[in-house]
């Protein structure tokens, strides 16, 4: 009877954890407001000097187009953004100084992260940290400069 006990309380603490993992990696619930949220991050600002310079670059490096629009005492160039969940913008105007401190973003490769930064090094980026697998073994990253001086991030699962 004891073990009966012992077993029933372990199949529902196991139980538990199983829904509380799926739950954790499938939706996590804001306690504030209770909303499900899917991405913590909606919008990335990448500050720069040289509008054209650095859509210029980003397009090249990453093989895409950016939408680009300019405003009285601001300029942007968008990455696509359709489907994707978060939008990433260039952007110029006052008070944004591009900088190798602070917050680094990172930006998803897809599977292989070198042919990207390659193309970045030739542009004039410069590498801080070559690709290099991440410790849990869940892929690669490396670390480079942009055309404006920011520290950027790359990721890739190979």
């Amino acid at each position: 009877m004891r073990k009966t006990a012992t077993l029933r309380v372990l199949i529902l603490v196991f139980g538990i954890m199983a829904l509380y993992s799926y739950n954790a990696k499938n939706q996590t619930i804001n306690t504030l407001n209770q909303e499900p949220m899917n991405n913590y991050i909606a919008i990335v600002e990448i500050p720069v000097t040289d509008t054209d310079r650095a859509r210029e670059f980003y397009e090249k490096v990453m093989g895409l187009t950016l939408e680009q629009h300019k405003m009285p005492g601001m300029e942007m160039a968008l990455f696509p953004y359709e489907n994707q969940q978060v939008a990433i913008v260039l952007l110029k105007s006052e008070g944004y100084r591009p900088t190798a401190e602070g917050t680094t973003i990172y930006l998803n490769t897809g599977k292989d992260l070198q042919p990207i930064l390659d193309r970045a090094s030739k542009l004039g980026g410069q590498i801080l940290t070559p690709k290099t697998a991440h410790a849990d073994g869940s892929g690669f990253f490396a670390l480079f400069l942009d055309s404006e001086g920011n520290r950027i991030g790359l990721h890739a699962t190979h």
